[in-house]
């Protein structure tokens, strides 16, 4: 090697270790800080109050469950779209049946939760309690439960989605006065078969009376029968009724009196000649699952028994049978059925609720609740479900439903089908009558 080759070696690893240093990679300046992502929509806590544990549960549970499922499909359908799709966030609370339990549950709902909206409960005794509480906090409160107590106080924040006691019990004269028109029944002697307890001796007795006088079937109404709701059978009083042989019979039962009824009109073979029996004991398959189901079948498949309700899966109103449908997976999953009048009592409530949560456009208790009391679900409404609301939901100023009504219908033949005898214009099926 040259001696210039020599010199320029190194001097070469000196120009190229030199420029590395000043013009190879410089290190990155530091980035600002970057502006947080927006975060999401506050969701709207609305309080669930609920018997889900105690006498109560059954009921109570459903009523949940089907203000649950509204929920969720509110919030998977985009939230409260005038909230900027703001989501339903449910906080649920177990009255256990008891009065003094719903009291402290709805102080924490309402104190410590800050619900916008609070649901339920159910029973009467805890629905005042929680009623008087929301009217105090300013918060509004659709319940589950009759009210009656509540209306004479003209609450501003309290209302209920179902029938107040005079709703549920004084259509039964005019249903019975139809009957006899229609069909030809008679009225000589008829018996009111009632609970011997404060409802029935101070509330549905005179209610049924009034209504009775107000159909000219009062002169022909026999002193009431009140039958102890607990005890263990009721063949002794069923022969008590035999020996009076009433042409027809109104009677209003809770659901164990009304099993031990089906029992004794079987073992004794005696119905008269027409039977009205008050809601769910007469109109739906929970007989079926309570008592030996052959029992249940010759109680209930027969000429002259009927039953009350608010609801009818014969009836054809589209935006029931829609929700139904949609909402049958749900209420299976929670051993339940869409169809049951406490699963879709509960999700009408939460119907309610979203649609005032929607045109308030605010989360202000006190403008939900003003949005509310003006509400207005026509009929054919998908968030309007009951048919017997009809030509649409709207609520009184003291907190009651303005359009309510009640459907007479009996079990067809082979006991698969419970048909709409009355009103008329409801109608899927002739009386059945001995």
């Amino acid at each position: 090697m040259s001696r210039m080759s020599r010199w320029w070696l190194p001097l070469g690893f000196f120009v190229m270790v030199l420029l590395w240093t000043s013009c190879g990679p410089r290190a990155l300046p530091t980035p600002a800080p970057s502006r947080p992502a927006a975060s999401a929509v506050e969701p709207i806590k609305i309080g669930i109050l609920s018997p889900l544990s105690g006498s109560a549960s059954t009921m109570g549970g459903a009523d949940r469950a089907g203000a649950e499922f509204v929920a969720q499909e509110i919030n998977n359908n985009g939230g409260i779209k005038s909230l900027g799709g703001a989501q339903i966030k449910v906080v649920f609370a177990d009255s256990q049946s008891d009065p003094k339990v719903s009291q402290t549950e709805a102080e924490r709902l309402l104190a410590q939760e800050k619900v916008s909206v609070l649901l339920g409960p159910l029973l009467p005794a805890e629905l005042n309690q929680a009623g008087l509480l929301a009217e105090q906090a300013k918060v509004p409160m659709v319940a589950f439960g009759r009210m009656d107590d509540l209306i004479p106080k003209n609450l501003n924040f309290v209302r209920s989605v179902r029938p107040l006691a005079k709703d549920g019990f004084t259509p039964y004269p005019k249903l019975l006065k139809q009957l006899a028109e229609e069909y030809k029944v008679k009225t000589g002697k008829v018996l009111l078969l009632l609970p011997d307890d404060q409802l029935g001796r101070s509330i549905v007795d005179p209610m049924l009376r009034q209504g009775l006088k107000e159909v000219g079937l009062l002169d022909s109404t026999l002193p009431s029968m009140f039958v102890d709701q607990n005890a263990s059978e009721q063949a002794s009083s069923l022969l008590k009724l035999k020996a009076i042989n009433p042409d027809a019979v109104i009677a209003v039962q809770y659901g164990g009196a009304a099993y031990e009824w089906h029992k004794a009109r079987v073992s004794l073979n005696y119905t008269p000649q027409v039977f009205i029996g008050h809601l769910w004991p007469y109109t739906t398959k929970r007989p079926w699952k309570e008592i030996p189901p052959d029992i249940a079948q010759a109680a209930l498949v027969q000429p002259g028994v009927f039953g009350t309700d608010l609801i009818s899966l014969r009836i054809k109103y589209k935006p029931q049978v829609d929700f139904i449908a949609k909402a049958n997976s749900f209420a299976v999953s929670k051993g339940l059925d869409a169809s049951d009048v406490e699963f879709m009592t509960g999700a009408q409530a939460m119907y309610v609720v979203a649609a005032s949560l929607e045109n308030a456009a605010s989360r202000d208790p006190d403008k939900i609740n003003q949005v509310m009391r003006g509400i207005s679900l026509r009929e054919g409404d998908p968030r309007m479900i009951f048919a017997v609301f009809s030509p649409s939901l709207e609520f009184t100023p003291a907190g009651g439903l303005k359009n309510t009504g009640i459907f007479l219908g009996q079990w067809d033949r082979k006991g698969e089908n419970w048909e709409i005898v009355l009103p008329k214009e409801f109608r899927t099926a002739e009386a059945w009558l001995k």
